[in-house]
């Protein structure tokens, strides 16, 4: 018995045939290709779109002022927290994608959730120590 035709892996190689080229998924830009990208192009400094910088806000001010008030200070330091969240959204709204815009959010509505909450006690307060 030949030792060589029981072998599964021999005889699939051909040495007439020529080395297999790799394969290359997706476009082949070369220099003859006139939609190829050259990396070695910088386009003029004026050419380049501005860079605008976004205005700052007191959003994380007022974020940190309406946790302080859902702890210690009540309706006395959400009020502030409040008109600062405000004017922090304003800003925020004319800048889609404003990195303060969300802390903004949040103060707001800790700072209302802090309110709504204070009056709440308050008039429980009042309702069960009047006189009447």
């Amino acid at each position: 018995m030949n030792s060589e035709a029981t072998s599964p892996l021999k005889g699939t190689e051909d040495d007439s045939s020529p080395p297999s080229a790799p394969i290359l998924i997706g476009n082949l830009q070369t220099q003859n290709n006139p939609q190829s990208f050259n990396h070695q192009y910088n386009p003029p400094i004026s050419s380049l779109p501005a860079v605008t910088t976004l205005p700052s806000t007191n959003a994380t001010f007022s974020l940190v002022l309406a946790i302080v008030s859902l702890v210690f200070g009540g309706i006395l330091l959400a009020v502030p927290s409040l008109l600062m969240a405000n004017s922090a959204r304003k800003i925020t709204d004319h800048y889609p994608g404003h990195p303060d815009a969300t802390t903004a959010k949040i103060a707001q509505f800790i700072s209302w959730l802090v309110i709504v909450v204070s009056v709440l006690f308050l008039t429980l307060l009042l309702i069960l120590f009047s006189p009447f």
